[in-house]
């Protein structure tokens, strides 16, 4: 009879050998995934939206992780781009009512009481700015 460690006749370790060696290889690349659980774009996605939040950064690993998290979404499973996050969050934190209502970036995929994301709510706001081009600006054309 053999060991569990010895090679059978056609090469291949046991079974117990073979999860023994993959074990610390799965835990090495879940360890990966973890550190690496944000793309680039995210990262730098947060860092720009942090401008606009001075004096209420996320200060533990759990909330900095529920932040890039939402970012995530937004860009990922909402489908919008990275700019145009930056740019709702850049209207709502300069907007006289929601700076001081719109305190974390969280609060950009939950809904308000009529069951809409605030995020389409400001995302509308953003898009009805006002051009800079005064509406008779036809008649300067050449």
């Amino acid at each position: 009879k053999r060991s569990k460690t010895e090679k059978k006749p056609n090469g291949f370790n046991s079974l117990s050998e073979t999860k023994a060696k993959q074990k610390p290889l799965r835990e090495e690349k879940r360890r990966e995934e973890k550190n690496n659980k944000y793309s680039e774009d995210v990262r730098t996605c947060f860092r720009n939206c942090l401008e606009f939040f001075q004096g209420l950064e996320p200060k533990s690993k759990s909330a900095i992780d529920k932040w890039m998290n939402t970012i995530k979404l937004l860009h990922d499973k909402d489908g919008y781009s990275f700019d145009q996050i930056e740019q709702v969050v850049k209207w709502a934190r300069n907007d006289s009512f929601w700076k001081n209502n719109f305190l974390a970036l969280t609060k950009l995929r939950r809904e308000d009481k009529d069951g809409v994301r605030y995020f389409l709510r400001f995302n509308e706001k953003v898009q009805q700015k006002p051009s800079k081009a005064p509406n008779n600006a036809h008649l300067f054309m050449p």
